[in-house]
């Protein structure tokens, strides 16, 4: 599985956050939730909750299942980031498109 996190609109710039691998093989819970908070925090990426988020789940499946759910709820309802939204690629497609990108 491949995702990543696209800041598309901030008062400091485009910024993104690629990861291969799934935070479900997180054993204990809370790893996942700390995880997705230093990304998007300052540690990594230095996000404001106004800002907005793309989770991008990139060609994982050939079916077009959302295996971003669980970054994206973190991201949403458990951190508060309401200008959030999720892309899902399927396998060997291109994308998310510019259309998806744009503010």
């Amino acid at each position: 599985m491949c995702w990543y996190i696209s800041n598309i609109c901030s008062s400091s710039g485009y910024k993104a956050f690629y990861s291969s691998f799934d935070i479900s093989d997180f054993i204990i819970e809370n790893d996942k939730f700390d995880f997705i908070e230093k990304i998007v925090g300052d540690t990594v990426m230095g996000l404001d909750l106004k800002d907005e988020i793309l989770v991008v789940d990139d060609g994982a499946n050939e079916y077009g299942i959302d295996l971003c759910k669980e970054y994206f709820d973190i991201i949403q309802n458990k951190l508060g980031f309401n200008n959030a939204s999720k892309a899902i690629v399927q396998q060997d497609k291109d994308g998310p498109s510019y259309k998806d990108m744009i503010p």
